[in-house]
């Protein structure tokens, strides 16, 4: 959960810009960063993150998306690959992540 504090500010500038520039953001995202991404994926999956019941129906198709980013079977360039296909799809997760949760997870 660390990699998730460390990485609040990328999360909050992900979620909060306009959809071109989180594509920019997320395609130049260090190896560090979709780490986080999957870190907080994976707290998502394991219920630490608590989501409304709108967000969790958005993630029901992209379960397997969610599973890809959450395992560490999955190598940091497949990780990375995912993460950039499926840029809308963490922006809509990093938007509908209450503010509090992030707190609980330092």
């Amino acid at each position: 959960m660390s990699k998730v504090s460390e990485h609040l500010a990328f999360f909050n500038l992900v979620a909060t810009t306009t959809s071109k520039q989180a594509y920019a953001l997320v395609k130049t995202a260090t190896p560090e960063q979709v780490d986080a991404i999957g870190e907080l994926f994976e707290n998502v999956l394991r219920a630490t993150v608590v989501l409304s019941g709108k967000a969790l129906s958005l993630f029901r198709r992209r379960k397997s998306l969610l599973r890809a980013l959450a395992t560490r079977r999955t190598s940091s360039g497949a990780q990375q690959r995912l993460v950039h296909r499926s840029y809308r799809a963490v922006r809509v997760l990093l938007q509908h992540v209450p503010e509090n949760s992030f707190g609980a997870l330092r």
